[in-house]
């Protein structure tokens, strides 16, 4: 009797779901960024300080500036004005013609 219950309870347990994420080493310049592959993994720390549409930014470090794109799920309930400094963990974005934007997965406000 015990037996049969402890398979009906494994039998029924609840799967968890995990994925791996891989991390960016460090805070990149967005002038190295450019240089990067697409789908590198990256963060970048600066100003959002530009809102261009619904959800692409102009960002901004002391080397550069680059258009970023930033869904809803991304911010995280974090509001953020152009003079906060913000770090963006996201991956580079690069089309056919080498243009480059950053795909933000979250957006962290540095304190």
């Amino acid at each position: 009797m015990k037996k049969t219950l402890l398979t009906l309870l494994l039998g029924f347990s609840v799967p968890t779901f995990a994925a791996f994420i891989q991390e960016a080493n460090s805070v990149k310049d967005i002038v190295d960024v450019k240089e990067m592959n697409d789908d590198t993994p990256v963060i970048i720390q600066g100003n959002i300080v530009q809102q261009l549409e619904d959800d692409k930014y102009i960002f901004r470090d002391n080397t550069d500036e680059v258009i970023v794109e930033i869904g809803k799920k991304a911010w995280r309930g974090v509001d953020v004005k152009a003079t906060d400094t913000v770090q963006l963990v996201g991956e580079v974005d690069k089309d056919f013609s080498d243009d480059v934007e950053i795909d933000v997965k979250q957006v962290i406000l540095v304190k």
